[in-house]
């Protein structure tokens, strides 16, 4: 028998996401709606990052800021949508390495629209260097975890979500006279924990 909602739900969960997903099955919302609004607080997100690349003063601080909190709502809409059935009501979950492709994809997009904010910055190298090499560490471990572990992987950290603490000191950079060189400490961040985890997978199991 197909497993229900209510045994994928079984598995330790805040509180506060039970409460949300049952007001969505209230609502008739299944997994395609969340992971489609996934996708547009990511695209967002990129967009946003594009713009504040090209922005000055007050008005880039807002942008980042909305940044931000895009970020935020990928991740929540994300959850939601591994969650949900695809009808809003009982049975499975999305297929699994759909959704983890579907994550993959953001995550890369978000890092690539970052290094073109501190292109757009005047850090016309290191920024797209730093965010098609983050971009290309995240569809490496992919690649490797469906080789070595039979599944697709992805990082533990959302990419996104980690990334927000040097979205918002970018806000706040011209205080100390900076422009763009947060969001590159934010990419080389990035980066470099991708590669300690992408290190991780490629090691030899024992």
């Amino acid at each position: 028998m197909a497993p229900t909602l209510d045994q994928h739900l079984a598995a330790p969960s805040p509180s506060r996401l039970r409460r949300i997903v049952a007001w969505l099955r209230g609502q008739s919302i299944g997994a395609p709606a969340l992971l489609a609004f996934s996708w547009a607080c990511a695209l967002a997100m990129a967009s946003l990052l594009l713009w504040a690349g090209l922005t000055h003063g007050a008005v880039r601080g807002v942008v980042l800021v909305l940044a931000a909190g895009a970020a935020y709502g990928r991740r929540l809409c994300s959850r939601l949508g591994g969650l949900m059935s695809m009808d809003g009501f009982d049975g499975p979950p999305p297929e699994i390495d759909a959704k983890r492709w579907g994550d993959i994809a953001q995550d890369a997009v978000i890092l690539l629209s970052m290094g073109l904010c501190a292109f757009g910055s005047g850090f016309l190298i290191p920024g797209p260097a730093l965010g098609v090499l983050a971009a290309i560490l995240v569809v490496s471990g992919a690649l490797i975890g469906a080789r070595r572990l039979g599944r697709l992987a992805r990082p533990r950290l959302d990419v996104a979500l980690s990334l927000t603490p040097f979205i918002l000191a970018a806000a706040l950079e011209p205080l100390w006279g900076w422009r763009g060189q947060t969001i590159l400490i934010g990419l080389f961040a990035a980066g470099a924990a991708l590669a300690f985890w992408l290190a991780r997978l490629a090691r030899p199991r024992a």
